[in-house]
Order: C-alpha cells, then structure tokens, then sequence
C-alpha cells in the first residue's frame, strides 16, 4: 500500500476508514465491527465501535472527531494505531 500525504490535503473518509479497518483486523482479526460507511449513522457508528474496541482491547484513546474529518489530523490518529502496530512486531 504506497500512499502519501497529498491523500489527506482533502477530506477522503473512506481511506481514512480502509485503513482503520485494515489496521485493528491486524490486531485482532476476529473482531466483528462493520465496515459499512456509506452513510452518515454508519460512520459514527464504524468510528465510535473502532474507538471503544481499541480502547477496552489495547487502552488506545483515539479522538473519533478527528477521524471523521478525514484529513491530515487524521493521521495523527492512524499513527497511533500504526505505532501500536509497529511496537508489537518489534517486540515479537
């Protein structure tokens, strides 16, 4: 997956959602949250399920608001996750 920052210049919440997704299916690939976000309900919903996933599973606080924007505070977020990520194949 080869992507850059111009991806985020402009509010895109299904990349933004793709690679949530794809991130906490790397860290727990038998969690059952959807991947519905076609409509606005559906985001919260998608958003605030990753968030209390993430922070009952890995104590990772991460600001839905942000990622519902979509840009470039959102990848303040994904670093977040991504960081977790990083750690625990370092550590293996």
């Amino acid at each position: 997956m080869c992507m850059q920052i111009e991806n985020f210049r402009r509010p895109n919440f299904e990349l933004v959602a793709d690679i949530l997704y794809w991130m906490v299916k790397l860290y727990d690939p038998e969690t059952t949250i959807s991947d519905r976000v076609e409509f606005e309900d559906e985001r919260v919903e998608f958003l605030t399920g990753i968030a209390a996933f993430m922070v009952t599973k890995a104590r990772l606080k991460l600001n839905t608001k942000k990622l519902y924007a979509s840009d470039g505070r959102a990848v303040q977020e994904l670093l977040k996750l991504a960081t977790l990520l990083y750690k625990a194949t370092k550590s293996i």
